[in-house]
């Protein structure tokens, strides 16, 4: 991609970005929709997983693998409006 390719590119992106500045509730309920798409799921990402290293115990995966996104999640959300704050 060409240097002016990037720039429009970029400037696209900024205009897309202005026209909808995604809100606290709009960002709240992206983390609360991967949390709960998360739990939906949890039990096939186990055995993926699983398929993935052979064998692998479930709660090695919930404690290694779904247990810091679900801290994550939780993180962000705890500090989101303070990350939001215009400086």
């Amino acid at each position: 991609m060409t240097g002016d390719a990037l720039s429009n590119l970029l400037a696209q992106q900024r205009r897309a970005f202005v026209a909808h500045v995604p809100t606290y509730a709009d960002r709240m309920g992206a983390l609360m929709a991967i949390g709960d798409a998360l739990r939906a799921r949890e039990e096939q990402i186990v055995q993926a997983v699983s398929a993935d290293f052979g064998g692998r115990a479930a709660e090695e995966t919930r404690l290694l693998e779904l247990l810091p996104l679900y801290d994550q999640i939780r993180h962000a959300q705890r500090h989101l409006k303070r990350w939001m704050r215009r400086t």
